[in-house]
């Protein structure tokens, strides 16, 4: 459809009686590239907020949300529980107690000549398996402007990775059971 919005008039018929033919073309064309571009977008936020009202109804207390391009990471820390809503499902969350998590760490990634050309986040261990979420992440970025160390988008990627990990270390200490999958 947006190959045909771009077809001259002298193509498509007489200049005087068929001017109007662009008209709907270019509508449908614009229709259409919203509908791809904003229809995913909304549907994640309307599923999102789906799967927070269900977290709620099942006692789950959100008490931080942590959100990047992969998922959300919801902390209920005097509960002692975590939920991940992953952005290719949030309709269904994973939900899981603390104590599950075997190792918590901060993990900066590729850094060259005194600049980051890579991620910064934290990385931790549920049933043997990593989740990561990343605080700082350039590779995504469309401009490759690399930062230095003490730029400030680093250091405060850097703290927010150091909150993450403190919450889930003081849920951890918060959970009172090895739990299961909900």
């Amino acid at each position: 459809m947006l190959f045909f919005s771009a077809i001259p008039i002298s193509l498509v018929g007489s200049a005087d009686n068929s001017n109007w033919i662009f008209i709907p073309m270019l509508f449908v064309s614009v229709i259409m590239v919203l509908w791809f571009v904003l229809a995913p977008i909304i549907a994640t936020s309307i599923f999102r907020n789906t799967a927070y009202k269900k977290l709620a109804k099942s006692g789950f207390k959100i008490e931080k949300i942590y959100k990047n391009y992969t998922y959300s990471l919801l902390i209920d820390i005097s509960g002692g529980n975590v939920a991940i809503i992953y952005s290719f499902n949030p309709a269904n969350p994973y939900i899981f107690s603390a104590k599950r998590i075997q190792k918590i760490w901060i993990h900066e990634d590729e850094r060259q000549s005194n600049q980051y050309i890579g991620t910064v986040g934290v990385r931790f261990m549920v049933d043997n398996e990593q989740e990561m979420f990343d605080t700082y992440n350039q590779r995504i970025k469309k401009k490759k402007i690399y930062l230095p160390p003490n730029h400030p988008n680093i250091i405060a990627a850097r703290q927010s990775a150091h909150n993450i990990a403190c919450e889930l270390d003081q849920a951890w200490r918060n959970s009172s059971d090895q739990g299961q999958i909900r």
